[in-house]
């Protein structure tokens, strides 16, 4: 088990199987195909965009996705709000570089407005994207301690 410590954007404890990404997460576009489901739901979220190679065609919810950053616009605020209250969120989010101002609000949001707690860790370095894999089991403890099993 390999042990990663980061900066805590959004508090809280996860354990499921990764999602790893070498390239930015734009929450909008991993979300389009469950967003268009509107108020009809959807019983599981299937990354969609297909600038994201790593994640394209993955299953994202209930998994904790790793990648370098998030990237998009002011809609992911609102993205992570409506996926939290459909029960599509992901078990938590893990970034080797910073947590950027628009998903930490909108986390905040998805914990205030649909009582969904994503929590969110930046800063875990370069060699925490080396080390996790797709289908790596993942949990986030308290204090921005990451641990990833070994295979």
């Amino acid at each position: 088990m390999k042990k990663f410590v980061g900066r805590v954007a959004i508090p809280g404890e996860a354990r499921a199987h990764a999602v790893v990404s070498r390239y930015g997460f734009n929450p909008f576009a991993a979300y389009a195909r469950t967003l268009a489901h509107g108020n009809h739901g959807a019983a599981e979220a299937i990354a969609s965009d297909p600038q994201d190679t790593d994640l394209y065609g993955l299953r994202i919810d209930g998994r904790i996705i790793c990648c370098p950053s998030a990237i998009g616009s002011t809609s992911a605020g609102p993205t992570w709000e409506f996926v939290a209250a459909r029960g599509v969120a992901p078990a938590a989010l893990l970034f080797s570089g910073p947590v950027d101002t628009l998903t930490a609000g909108g986390l905040v949001l998805a914990l205030v407005w649909a009582g969904r707690r994503v929590p969110c860790i930046g800063e875990l370095g370069a060699e925490f994207l080396d080390h996790v894999a797709n289908g790596s089991l993942v949990a986030v403890k308290p204090g921005g301690v990451v641990e990833v099993a070994d295979y």
